[in-house]
């Protein structure tokens, strides 16, 4: 419903407008023009959300949970998550191109795969 100069309207809706600050996290991830800046933070957001405050899973658990090359990748990543969103680096600038962003959203959804969370990961285009 919209109220508007003391008129109140009922505006239908393809899909329902109301989310929460979890889906729009998902979303932000998903989207194609999304930032590399913001994506560190965002990760950060859904893995303490789903992994830890959710799940009672610990980033060390996480890890362990992902064998061979990505387990290297997959400590990276969350080292990246935090680091980028817990400290300010106003005197310093890294670079964080495109490849980088893909390649730790590809292990962000192996995470997901090894812990046995698949069904709740919800970037399954990559």
């Amino acid at each position: 419903m919209q109220k508007s100069d003391e008129v109140t309207r009922i505006v239908c809706h393809q899909a329902n407008p109301i989310t929460s600050h979890y889906d729009l996290l998902w979303a932000d991830v998903r989207r194609g023009d999304r930032g590399n800046y913001s994506i560190q933070s965002t990760l950060r957001k859904i893995q303490e959300n789903y992994f830890r405050l959710f799940g009672g899973v610990n980033p060390e658990d996480i890890i362990a949970a992902v064998d061979g090359a990505a387990n290297l990748t997959c400590r990276s990543l969350l080292s990246w998550v935090n680091d980028g969103s817990h400290f300010a680096q106003d005197d310093l600038y890294h670079a964080i191109d495109d490849d980088m962003v893909e390649r730790y959203l590809r292990v962000f959804r192996l995470v997901f795969d090894e812990t046995g969370h698949r069904a709740h990961c919800r970037v399954y285009a990559l």
